[in-house]
């Protein structure tokens, strides 16, 4: 509220309209585990942010999904298993996964004994 000096008030009011972004996060191969600001989401994830705002991006190290285990080999932009991203456009960003191999056990065959 302004007053002049005569008394007289005034309002104003001004809208601000924040630039909104485009944030998708997803795994590949699709359907893995991520998460947004730590809350847990399966990907792909599809958030609409305001342009030059901090967001918590986090890819599991490891994760199993089935039979299938597999682990992070990299996220697109190169960052850490969680780190900051600051999108001032509509971005995407992909972690990457690698699936592990199973190694079977294989017992090793019983020492046979000495004839006496």
């Amino acid at each position: 509220i302004l007053t002049d000096s005569d008394g007289a008030s005034s309002l104003t009011y001004v809208d601000v309209l924040p630039r909104l972004k485009q944030l998708t996060l997803e795994s590949d191969p699709p359907g893995l585990q991520l998460a947004l600001d730590g809350q847990p989401y399966t990907s792909p994830i599809y958030s609409t942010t305001v342009e030059g705002v901090q967001r918590y991006i986090t890819a599991p190290k490891t994760q199993t999904v089935g039979n299938k285990t597999y682990k992070l080999d990299d996220w697109s932009d190169g960052g850490k298993h969680t780190h900051v991203v600051s999108p001032k456009k509509d971005v995407v960003y992909t972690a990457v996964y690698l699936e592990l191999a199973i190694v079977p056990t294989i017992s090793p065959a019983p020492t046979p004994t000495p004839p006496a």
